[in-house]
């Protein structure tokens, strides 16, 4: 099972890596709009977030599951 989850925490770094990469990088949102620094870092900050909630979650299934076998 540790492997299950070392796989899918290289997934999602990989994920953030490439998805903050665009980010920083792309000139114009999907609407058309120019990013400005501030623009960039809210939609970073979103990111976070979202994968702050996604580690979140992963470290409570792995605490249940770790108790459940002790």
């Amino acid at each position: 099972m540790k492997h299950g989850y070392l796989i899918t925490n290289l997934i999602l770094a990989v994920i953030f890596i490439l998805l903050s990469a665009v980010i920083f990088l792309r000139k114009t949102d999907g609407a058309g709009l120019a990013q400005s620094p501030h623009l960039r870092l809210v939609t970073f900050v979103v990111l976070v977030i979202f994968f702050a909630l996604i580690v979140v979650g992963e470290l409570i299934v792995f605490a249940v599951s770790h108790r459940r076998r002790v």
